[in-house]
């Protein structure tokens, strides 16, 4: 979760949850990518819960095609380019 309180103009104080890590105290100069592959080969597709926005900034981890689909269906991921983001990343997924 996020707590919004603008200090600078483009700079945002939050809190910020991942899983069970949370950071406390971090300004944000850049907004995190709506969708990403985090890692190399192994990696996973990380998102921006996007039914939490504006209020509450929560990223997920999904790793493998159940949790990209769930996140998909769910509207977790919205507009037509991030989801055919998201869905192409669940492809590479289920190949492992």
């Amino acid at each position: 979760m996020v707590n919004v309180a603008p200090e600078e103009p483009g700079k945002i104080r939050l809190k910020l949850q991942m899983g069970a890590t949370v950071l406390t105290g971090q300004t944000l100069t850049k907004t995190p990518a709506a969708v990403g592959w985090i890692g190399e080969v192994d990696g996973f597709l990380q998102l921006i819960d996007q039914t939490l926005l504006p209020g509450e900034l929560k990223l997920i981890d999904c790793r493998d095609v159940h949790s990209t689909w769930e996140a998909i269906k769910m509207l977790r991921v919205r507009g037509a380019p991030a989801i055919g983001i998201a869905a192409a990343y669940g492809v590479c997924l289920a190949t492992r």
